[in-house]
């Protein structure tokens, strides 16, 4: 590359939130998207593997990563009126949250339950994040990403995304074929959209709010200090495993088994189980295995307590996994992204 040359050997164990160690082969930060097909063009010369590195709060480094590992700065968002709502593009390297707060303080809504959640704008669509009854997907318009192959940019509709529960086509495409650079997305204004998630319901009549977007900001945020831990105290990911969802027949036998167990209505009659609900029920809330543990307060949150590995982690969820599967019959997917695949 010509404006910037990749640094050898770089240490990124500040760089993902679960504080792993790894180091990159090669690394560089692009503060202008304009040169991300020129960092694929420099690493496929050299044969080299390529990956994106957002706000590392969605990944789990198995081990050191080769080849060149890109990070996009690039942060800003612009905001133009669209019909009756408003139209924001903002940059792949913008914090997500901060784009939460600087929405609400433009009286928008749209994101005001997504509050809280750690990383980077351009990880939101390829992860279709989603918190107490809202996804992103819902709210973009457009996402514009670089093929890593051709280095040429393409725009995306919201149907083009492929959206479903926690996944996209950036996600599902083969060998990470894309590199998000700009995300639109499509707000309102006036007051929010009817909330109907119990818990931040409930935090709202605890403090006597009236349900407005700065009011439901706030609720989420208190629910998710409770709930979630600091990953800047304690190391993690957040939701380690993904709820699953199960069609309507293996429910009722599930159901039938275990009468407490928790589930949601999904369409077509399908069920999303609570995964954290089966996690505690076989006892591991709280415990600890050597650097790592189930958060005591949330099941789906495992904890790294310090001096683990990437490898160490994976085996400990695989034994939560093979719990899971040997007593419900369940199979729990990861939800943070594993590198090297």
């Amino acid at each position: 590359m010509c404006a910037q040359t990749p640094r050898e050997q770089v240490d990124l164990s500040a760089c993902n939130s679960l504080r792993l160690p790894v180091r990159a082969q090669y690394f560089v930060r692009l503060a202008d998207v304009g040169a991300v097909p020129e960092a694929m063009a420099w690493a496929r010369r050299r044969q080299l593997p390529t990956w994106i590195l957002g706000g590392g709060s969605n990944l789990v480094p198995r081990a050191d990563w080769p080849g060149l590992t890109v990070q996009l700065g690039a942060a800003g968002v612009r905001f133009e009126s669209a019909g009756r709502g408003v139209r924001a593009e903002v940059q792949a390297g913008h914090t997500w949250d901060a784009l939460v707060a600087e929405t609400l303080k433009r009286g928008l809504t749209g994101l005001e339950c997504l509050s809280g959640i750690p990383g980077t704008v351009g990880a939101a669509p390829m992860q279709n994040i989603g918190a107490y009854g809202a996804e992103v997907g819902s709210l973009v318009e457009a996402v514009y990403a670089v093929d890593r192959r051709s280095g040429k940019t393409h725009c995306f509709s919201a149907q083009d995304c492929r959206f479903g529960y926690r996944t996209s086509r950036f996600k599902q495409d083969e060998a990470d074929a894309w590199v998000i650079t700009r995300v639109v997305l499509r707000l309102r204004t006036g007051n929010p959209a009817p909330l109907d998630h119990p818990e931040i319901q409930a935090e709202l009549v605890a403090v006597g709010a009236k349900p407005s977007a700065r009011a439901v900001r706030e609720a989420v945020l208190a629910v998710r200090r409770r709930k979630l831990p600091d990953p800047t105290g304690l190391p993690n990911v957040g939701s380690f495993f993904h709820n699953p969802v199960i069609d309507a027949v293996s429910w009722r036998a599930l159901e039938a088994r275990f009468p407490g167990l928790v589930s949601y209505p999904e369409a077509a009659g399908h069920r999303k189980l609570a995964a954290g609900w089966m996690i505690d029920a076989l006892g591991w809330k709280g415990r600890r295995c050597g650097a790592f543990g189930v958060h005591e307060h949330q099941a789906l949150v495992l904890v790294h307590h310090g001096g683990g590995t990437g490898a160490q982690l994976l085996e400990f969820a695989q034994r939560i996994q093979a719990d899971v599967l040997h007593h419900f019959g369940v199979a729990l997917e990861i939800e943070p992204r594993v590198y090297p695949v």
